[in-house]
């Protein structure tokens, strides 16, 4: 799908020009659940199955991709539909939660109970080479991200390669569709490294706790609950990952040097 785009006036300084902008697509995505509206969420009109299996999976409906029975999508410029079927043992919520994400984030976790999620245990050493090489190869390979901002990317890495590189308007969307596509290709999840270029929020974090994730790590900051919630699962936060530098904030054991 074409990204929108509009002629705007660009000002640099004391010159302006009239030049074309395109702007990353948003549109609200209606997931409807045996036949049931589940949520409705903004997020960018691409890889929508990834998304919804991702989504389904770190908020702890399903417990795995066995638990789909079918799964589509269609979306146009202006909205977007995912109809899923689920199996026995999927865990259906009583409803949602607004969170901090982009967007009209919605999440069933909570971040203030962190009893019932399972602790992150092993999975590393990771060389401060391997995390800025892993950055490096996500902003190449996201190419609405590089081409003109508006939009995060997520990825996951697994050993030296990354095995997953998405975009959303949303950070946790983002993380979605990366960990979706690997559970769709049937590939575990448990074990991988999450890169993302936003902010990680508390939400993004027990999400990578759901997925076996021993490591999140951001072009940019985390909010404190974040930093809380990754300390007591046992997830290595990686922050400021720019150029040469790096902040890891909880559980440094897992970086080598």
């Amino acid at each position: 799908m074409e990204p929108f785009t509009l002629r705007i006036r660009r000002i640099r300084g004391k010159k302006a020009e009239d030049c074309e902008r395109s702007f990353p697509r948003e549109v609200p995505v209606a997931f409807y659940v045996n036949s049931t509206l589940l949520a409705t969420v903004a997020a960018t009109p691409q890889d929508l199955e990834d998304l919804a299996m991702g989504f389904l999976f770190t908020e702890r409906i399903i417990d795995g991709p066995s638990r789909v029975r079918d799964l589509s999508a269609a979306a146009d410029g202006r909205r977007g539909q995912v109809w899923v079927t689920l199996g026995d043992g999927a865990r259906l919520p009583s409803g949602p939660s607004v969170t901090s994400g982009c967007g009209r984030g919605i999440s069933f976790l909570c971040a203030s109970d962190l009893d019932g999620f399972p602790g992150v245990e092993g999975g590393g050493p990771f060389a401060p080479a391997l995390i800025r090489e892993a950055a490096e190869a996500m902003r190449r390979g996201a190419a609405a991200y590089r081409a003109g901002g508006g939009i995060h990317a997520a990825a996951c890495l697994r050993g030296s390669r990354l095995e997953a590189i998405a975009e959303d308007i949303g950070r946790h969307n983002a993380v979605d569709k990366a960990l979706g596509a690997l559970l769709r290709r049937g590939e575990p999840t448990r074990g991988t490294a999450v890169l993302t270029t936003g902010r990680i929020s508390s939400e993004m974090v027990l999400k990578a706790a759901v997925a076996g994730c021993p490591l999140a790590a951001s072009l940019t900051g985390a909010t404190s609950l974040a930093a809380e919630a990754a300390e007591r699962l046992g997830i290595t936060l990686v922050t400021y990952v720019r150029g040469d530098r790096m902040d890891v904030c909880t559980h440094p054991e897992r970086i080598e040097g």
